[in-house]
């Protein structure tokens, strides 16, 4: 998985490089991340905390 959504970034070229270096019966690919949603590790703490206090108001907790 590549980080730059750039065609001709130097991280591209440098995976389709090593690509090549991978003997017989390995198959590479590369993912592109421009379809996939923004990560935001905040959401996940706040996530994190509505969990818990769902499971505090259910008695789980």
């Amino acid at each position: 998985m590549l980080g730059s959504l750039r065609k001709e970034s130097f991280s591209r070229k440098l995976a389709e490089n090593v690509a090549t270096l991978f003997p017989g019966g390995y198959e590479t690919e590369i993912v592109e991340i421009g379809n996939l949603p923004l990560y935001n590790q905040d959401y996940d703490v706040k996530l994190q905390r509505f969990h818990i206090a769902v499971q505090v108001r259910r008695g789980n907790g």
